[in-house]
């Protein structure tokens, strides 16, 4: 099972990205170093996209994030939600060892999201590729470079 060294704050960072009129873009939350039984914390929030988040994590750890993105299609806006975990190059082995039991937790405090990236790259994690995915999920044909639409597939 995973705990939560701060819930409430959790909660309520994943509550300020889906909310529209807050101007919280992302919510990052990873695991306390140490931490016995597997303790998640909020690393931060922002404003900005996905390349804006991806500056807060490091390779020593797991992180979970939600973003949210505004899918333009013809004359109308609509809300969508990335769900991305990063699993970094020098995660200790036992915890990534025990991060597929964490996922139907994790799962559910994120739900919903539209479209999902696991990685262990953090170049996979980018705006462009979120919101290729994002758009391919609604049918759109990927709109970034070649090398972008490669880590999509």
């Amino acid at each position: 099972s995973v705990a939560c060294a701060d819930e409430d704050a959790i909660r309520q960072a994943i509550a300020d990205v889906r909310n529209n009129d807050a101007p919280t873009t992302w919510a990052l939350v990873s695991y306390v170093a140490g931490a016995k039984p597997d303790t998640l914390t909020l690393v931060g929030t922002g404003a900005g996209n996905a390349d804006e988040m991806m500056g807060s994590v490091d390779e020593s750890n797991v992180f979970y994030a939600l973003t949210r993105h505004v899918e333009r299609i013809d004359n109308s806006e609509t809300i969508k939600f990335a769900h991305a975990r990063f699993c970094g190059s020098k995660t200790p082995r036992m915890l990534k060892a025990r991060i597929g039991t964490h996922t139907g937790a994790i799962h559910e405090l994120f739900h919903p999201f539209h479209v999902e990236v696991v990685t262990e790259d953090q170049e996979d994690i980018t705006e462009a590729i979120l919101v290729d995915k994002i758009g391919q999920a609604s049918g759109r044909a990927p709109t970034c470079s070649t090398e972008c639409s490669a880590r999509i597939d």
